[in-house]
C-alpha cells in the first residue's frame, strides 16, 4: 500500500523547496571563497544579504576540528592543533586522553572535542566516518547509530555557515553521560559538549525523536508505506524528511486519512 499526501506539513516548503536554487548557489559561492580563504570575497558576499554577520573565526575553528577527526598522521594533527591555537576565538588548548581536545574560548566557554572513533570502537568499522565521504549523509548516519548511545535522542535542526543567514539542515545525536550533555556529530566524527556545540554552530533545534520512536516507526515500516507529491513532483519519504517532520506528518495523516493511519499504527493494538 502506498498513500499519496499532496498537502504536506507547514515546515516542508520552507525546509526543502528552493525552486530557484538560490540557497545552493549562495552556498557554492561561500564554500569556494572559504576553501581559498578569500576573506575579501566573503565580505562582498555578505553585503548581498541583509543583516549578515561574518563568523570567520567560528567557521575556521569548526573546519579545523573537522580536519582533526579525519584519518591523519601525527604531524598533520600537530599542524591542526597549532592552527586552532592561533584562532581568534581560542584562549587555551589542552589534550584530553591523547586524542581529545579541551579548548577554552576567550569568553571562557569550554569546548571539549573527542574523536568519536577513538572513543567508540564500533565506529572504527565505518569506512566513511574518517574520510571526506562522511559529508552529506548526516541524517541517515545519525539514524543508523542512535542505538549505540543510551537514552539518546536524534535532533534535527539548523546549523549556520560562514554567514548567519546561510542555514542548512543537519542531524546529530544528543545524550548525557556523567551529568554532562554531549553531542555526537557524525559529519565531524566528534563528541562535543552540547553547550559548546550549540554555541559555535549557532544550532537551532527543529525536531527531536528518541530511539524508541525511531525503532517503532521502523518496525511498522512507516517510511516505506508513504510517498509524497509536492508541486507535481514525487518525493520519497527519506530520512531527512522523516527526522524533520515525522510528528507533523503523523498528525496530518491521522486527521486527513485516519484509515491509513490506523492501518500503520494501530493494527497490532
Amino acid at each position: 500500500m502506498e498513500e499519496e499526501i499532496k498537502s504536506i506539513n507547514r515546515n516542508y516548503n520552507t525546509l526543502f523547496i528552493d525552486n530557484e536554487n538560490e540557497q545552493e548557489k549562495l552556498n557554492s559561492e561561500i564554500i569556494a571563497a572559504f576553501n581559498t580563504r578569500d576573506w575579501n570575497r566573503l565580505v562582498k558576499i555578505s553585503e548581498r544579504i541583509p543583516r549578515a554577520v561574518l563568523m570567520i573565526n567560528e567557521n575556521e575553528l569548526l573546519y579545523q576540528l573537522g580536519q582533526y577527526t579525519l584519518e591523519n598522521t601525527q604531524e598533520q594533527r600537530e599542524d591542526i592543533i597549532n592552527k586552532i591555537n592561533v584562532n581568534g576565538l581560542v584562549k587555551q588548548i589542552n589534550m584530553v586522553n591523547k586524542t581529545g581536545l579541551n579548548i577554552t574560548l576567550k569568553d571562557d566557554t569550554i569546548l571539549i572535542c573527542i574523536k568519536a572513533t577513538e572513543q567508540i570502537p564500533l565506529l572504527k568499522e565505518d569506512e566513511k566516518i574518517t574520510t571526506e565521504d562522511r559529508y552529506g549523509i548526516c541524517h541517515s548516519a545519525s539514524k543508523h547509530y542512535i542505538d549505540i548511545f543510551k537514552d539518546s535522542k536524534l535532533v534535527t535542526g539548523y546549523v549556520c555557515g560562514v554567514i548567519d543567514t546561510t542555514r542548512y539542515l543537519h542531524s546529530w545525536i544528543e545524550f548525557e553521560e556523567e551529568q554532562i550533555e554531549w553531542v555526537f556529530d557524525y559529519t565531524m566524527n566528534a563528541l562535543i559538549n552540547k553547550n559548546a556545540y550549540y554555541k559555535i554552530n549557532h544550532a537551532t533545534k527543529i525536531n527531536e525523536i528518541n530511539e524508541e520512536e525511531i525503532y517503532d516507526d521502523k518496525r511498522k515500516k512507516f517510511q516505506d508505506k508513504l510517498k509524497f507529491e509536492i508541486k507535481g513532483e514525487e518525493h520519497e519519504f527519506d530520512d531527512k524528511t522523516y527526522l524533520t517532520c515525522a510528528q507533523e506528518i503523523k498528525k496530518e495523516l491521522k486527521q486527513k486519512n485516519p484509515a491509513i493511519y490506523k492501518e500503520i499504527f494501530e493494527e497490532e493494538r
